[in-house]
Formats: C-alpha cells, structure tokens, sequence
C-alpha cells in the first residue's frame, strides 16, 4: 500500500493523470475519482464488444507507457529510499525467492537462477508502472484521463513495462471459455507486434533485454499464483487468483530461455 501510495504522489506532482491519494495507511488507501473508461476491459463476455476498439489499442497503450517512462524516477527513488522501499526489479525477484523457500517451490527455482544469471545493467531507468495495460488505463474521447494501479511500480529499464505487457498480449490472462482464450492468444499476438512497432516512434530498446522482462513477468506470476494456491492448501483460506495459467507461464519460459521448470 505505501509503495502504490508514494508512486502516485510522485507522478501525479510530474503531471501524470494519477489519482490523487487523500489518505493512506498500511491496509487502506483513499483517491480521487478520475474520470474516463478502461482502455480495454479484458473480463468476459466484455472483451467481445471491445475487439473494434483493439485494432487501434497498440498504439494508445504504446503513448501511455511513453507517458509514464518520460517521467523523472528520480523523485521516486528518493521516496522509496526515505522509506525503506525495494523500488528496483530485483524486490520482485526476492519476494519470489521467499514465496520459493515458504511454500518449496524448488522446480521453479532454475528460472530464478536464469534471471539472475542474466540481469540487465541499463545505463539509464524510468519509472515502470509495472502492470500497464488497458484495465489500468482510462480514456475519455482519445485522451488519456487516468493511471490507476500503482502497487507494482518499479524503478527500471522500460524494457521492464514492455516486456511484461508483451507477455501478457502473447500468453493471454484472459478469463472466460477456452475458445476465448484461444481468441485472445492469436489476437494478442497481433497487439505485441504492434505494441513493439508503435512503442519504437518513442524509444529503442534492446531486444534481449525486453525477452528478460518478458521472462520476468512469466515467472513472477507463475510463482506467486502456485505461491498463493500452496498458501490456500496449507490454511484453508480463500485467495483471489490471478488469472495466469502457471503451466503456460512454464512453456513461455522454457521457449525463451531453454531452462526447464517443473510446478
């Protein structure tokens, strides 16, 4: 909660259409209302009324990842340091090591491995919003009104934004019949490759560095949701999961990386 909280006070005093905090403590957070619709409603049977809207979604979501790397970080990693915050990727890979270690999740630990193995030392970071895509982003008539859902915010290469929302297009975290999650595998392939044409009028980023992140993405999600699922076994309690499918977050790994992990 302080970590989202903090991340949009500082970009909404750049500018930034992130709602502004009126109060926040450790369990709560209040905000102003902004207006404007999601970018994409990816929840069915919604997303069917949403495909003539996802012809031009590349490119809108291409300018509101622009928007937030354009951002000075420095602001935040000032905040996050005042506060004792892990504002960088490898916070993401720790928390992942400890869900590791808790619940003996050791057949997904060669990733891990890889990752740090293979961590990219960009020579320049923006503030990566973590989990960009279009739920978290309003829109009233072209415009972008809002960013929403700080609590992944990181400090790091923008590599980190792109490649995690190009496995999210590619691997499809779509709910609904498997029919429309096949839909939305072919289609999502489509938007990643006009999300990297339409991101590349902003900034270059390295190839191998935006797989990294893509990599990333998988794992973290892979890990915290058989994380949670082995959390629930063990107290009986119910969880809210994510909609990822940790056996495909595997296969999207082991074809980037050759590295074999076992769930």
């Amino acid at each position: 909660m302080k970590r989202e909280c903090l991340a949009q006070q500082v970009v909404a005093a750049q500018g930034a259409p992130a709602p502004r905090v009126v109060a926040c403590a450790d369990d709560y957070m209040v905000m102003e209302r902004l207006e404007g619709r999601p970018q994409m409603v990816i929840e069915f049977p919604a997303i069917v009324l949403e495909v003539p809207r996802l012809i031009t979604l590349p490119h809108r979501h291409a300018a509101a990842l622009n928007l937030v790397h354009s951002l000075d970080a420095q602001p935040l990693l000032d905040a996050f340091a005042a506060a004792g915050i892990d504002g960088t990727p490898d916070g993401w890979l720790d928390r992942a090591e400890h869900v590791i270690h808790e619940y003996a999740l050791d057949g997904v630990r060669p990733a891990l491995e890889w990752l740090r193995a293979n961590a990219p030392h960009p020579s320049q970071v923006s503030i990566c919003h973590g989990d960009l895509f279009g739920a978290n982003i309003l829109e009233k008539r072209g415009r972008i009104t809002g960013i929403i859902d700080w609590n992944l915010v990181t400090v790091a290469d923008p590599a980190l934004d792109v490649g995690g929302q190009l496995a999210a297009y590619e691997m499809s975290a779509t709910p609904g019949p498997r029919v429309i999650a096949w839909f939305s595998m072919g289609f999502g392939r489509l938007l990643s490759w006009g999300l990297r044409a339409s991101y590349r009028r902003y900034r270059h980023l390295d190839r191998k560095t935006v797989v990294y992140y893509s990599v990333m993405r998988a794992f973290t999600e892979m890990t915290f949701k058989i994380g949670m699922i082995a959390q629930m076994e063990r107290t009986g309690e119910t969880i809210r999961l994510a909609t990822w499918n940790p056996a495909q977050c595997a296969r999207y790994i082991r074809r980037r990386t050759g590295v074999k992990v076992t769930i």
